[in-house]
Formats: C-alpha cells, structure tokens, sequence
C-alpha cells in the first residue's frame, strides 16, 4: 500500500545523516522558492503541511510573520532551527487540524504519497486552513495518464512507491474544492522522464 510505503520511506529518511532529506536537488528546490516567494506578502502566515525539514519555508522566513510546519514524522522536525516564529506540529497529514487561518497553506511534494482518498481529504483540510487565502500544492504529475510506480530505484538503493495523478485531473479535483485553481508547469529541464513533469497548482 501506498501510504504504509510512506511511512517506511520517511522514517528510513529521517535516518539520514545529511543536513537535508529532499530527494530533489537544489534546483528545484530553487524553482519552488521563488514560486512561493513571487505568490506571498510580506507578513503573511504560512501553514506547511508535510514540511519535512523546513527547506522551503525556512528559505523565506523573514517575508512570514509565522510558520506552522506539520509533519508526521518528529525527527524532520527536530532538524529545524527554534525560532519564536515557528511552530513545530507532529501530525499525519489526514489527521490534522488546524488551531486558526492562515493566509497561505502548501503542500509540496506530499501528494506522490496518498491515496486518491487521503489526497481529497487533504484538498478540504487545505480549503479550510487557509479559506480567504493561497493554497500552492506542488508535485510530480503524470502527463497523459496517472502513474503508479513500484519498483527498485537505483537513486534511492531501495523499493520506490510512488503515485503521480495526471496534470489535467488533479486540476480537476483542485476546482471541486477551490474556486480557482492556476496551473504552473516547472521548466523542462527539471523532468527527468518523459511520462511525467512536475508542476505547482496555484488555488484560491
């Protein structure tokens, strides 16, 4: 099962002895944070659901006047520095709810690791953190058709599971929940196969 999958493959990442478990490099994480940075005000709140390590948000710290990082596992979230605005929960992303509104939620890179069932209850968690606000939800999409792996990754050494809903329909599911929904194709370069790209849905 996907989601069982999930769980093995982050806790074995926590183990990493690196400063940073994303498995993509700094070029797309360069690509994410300028995405994010050109879509924020200065003093926003920002809810970052699946933050792992912080990478993304901790890039842009000073344009947000707070951050809630969620993750589910607490190992992620102890390798991001204290900072008073900063708030560390340990949550499953299915399970969590939110203590207010924030002006801007995303989730990057998490969708690859649901069920078709958790990705739509985590659409409506996303709706109801931030309902006058921005919801950026960025992942790998297959192009055509969904894409459904499960085989031995040589990057990873390992078992790789993984799910990438085509570009098209997850739009679709995003416009069953929000009320506009932008879709934002990441540069050619950045998609190593050719049945799938990574692109960023841009919700309000």
């Amino acid at each position: 099962m996907i989601d069982d999958f999930a769980h093995e493959f982050w806790k074995d990442r926590a183990r990493a002895t690196t400063s940073s478990i994303r498995w993509t490099d700094e070029q797309m994480l360069a690509v994410d944070v300028a995405l994010l940075d050109s879509l924020t005000e200065p003093g926003s709140t920002l809810l970052d659901l699946g933050c792992g390590t912080g990478d993304l948000f901790l890039a842009l710290l000073d344009k947000f006047s707070h951050v809630t990082a969620v993750d589910m596992i607490p190992e992620f979230l102890e390798r991001i520095p204290e900072d008073p605005r900063i708030t560390t929960v340990v949550s499953e992303l299915t399970s969590y709810r939110p203590d207010g509104p924030s002006d801007v939620a995303t989730l990057f890179g998490v969708v690859t690791h649901l069920t078709p069932e958790q990705e739509a209850a985590t659409y409506r968690l996303l709706r109801d953190a931030a309902p006058d606000g921005l919801v950026v939800v960025k992942n790998q999409c297959g192009r055509d058709d969904d894409v459904e792996v499960d085989a031995w990754s040589e990057a990873f050494g390992r078992r790789y599971v993984g799910r990438y809903p085509q570009v098209d329909r997850q739009a679709e599911r995003l416009r069953e929940v929000f009320g506009s929904v932008e879709v934002v194709r990441y540069p050619e370069e950045l998609n190593r196969w050719e049945n799938s790209l990574h692109a960023a849905f841009v919700c309000r």
